[in-house]
């Protein structure tokens, strides 16, 4: 999970939440289950910002993904800017999706998702050598950063990270397709 793999994973979940709530976006006139979606979105890029500011303080040369160098930047003022980036991006998606699905268009809107998570794809592809090392900007310029699969203290924290983000997040999506099917 580094900045620039988290912002595409967040459109593709931003719209895989207003996927999941499909059926009452598609037959709601008030804008109610649009206004919920957006709250679900805001408030997943919101608890996935958080989650992941623990590996930001303690590995942000590796957040980075090695693309800048963050002793350039105050942590205090790039974390809640990638907070707020998250929130965004995440309701950008959902955003996206909701417009589909308020026609009708079921097959545009799960282009956007799939657009999202492709994106998100192509982004680890594009940075997968510096996500698999560990350290400085300077270690991996010299090729002397650490594999992440024998960094112990980040192998410690990176499955905290996902079952913090994983649970609640099929948990909401799973929530929202029931309502969907109640509806």
């Amino acid at each position: 999970m580094t900045i620039p793999i988290d912002l595409p994973f967040n459109f593709g979940v931003g719209a895989a939440i207003a996927l999941s709530a499909g059926r009452q976006v598609g037959r709601d006139q008030t804008g109610h289950s649009r206004r919920m979606v957006f709250r679900q979105a805001a408030w997943w890029g919101g608890w996935f910002g958080v989650n992941v500011a623990y590996e930001y303080f303690a590995w942000p040369d590796w957040m980075w993904a090695y693309l800048v160098d963050p002793e350039r930047m105050h942590a205090a003022a790039v974390v809640p800017l990638f907070f707020l980036a998250n929130v965004v991006v995440t309701m950008l998606g959902a955003w996206c999706v909701c417009g589909s699905l308020g026609r009708g268009r079921w097959g545009p809107a799960i282009a956007v998702m799939i657009a999202g998570f492709v994106g998100w794809g192509c982004t680890i592809g594009a940075t997968f050598d510096a996500y698999m090392h560990v350290g400085t900007r300077a270690q991996f310029l010299a090729h002397t950063a650490v594999d992440i699969r024998q960094h112990k203290e980040l192998q410690a924290a990176l499955p905290w990270t996902v079952v913090f983000l994983a649970v609640p997040g099929v948990l909401l999506l799973l929530t929202n397709a029931v309502r969907g099917k109640k509806s």
